[in-house]
């Protein structure tokens, strides 16, 4: 069957919106929030790892039981 994936990166309509009405550390946990599943995979790259737009969003996933996974550069 086909994989039901979303690049959160790339709805520019969306992200605009978002940042502009919430914040842009809201961008991708609102998605999630919306669209998010138990048993969902979250894939998370921050190079700092400590974007909070990404924190964030890694936050909804638990909250959600989604399954995590973070790349992180070497301080995250």
């Amino acid at each position: 069957p086909p994989l039901d994936a979303e690049a959160l990166s790339v709805n520019t309509s969306y992200l605009t919106a978002v940042s502009n009405d919430y914040s842009y550390d809201e961008i991708f946990a609102r998605m999630l929030r919306a669209q998010g599943h138990k048993g969902d995979v979250l894939l998370a790259i921050s190079t700092s790892g400590n974007s909070k737009n990404i924190l964030k969003a890694m936050d909804v996933a638990r909250e959600k039981k989604m399954i995590s996974i973070a790349l992180t550069g070497e301080s995250g």
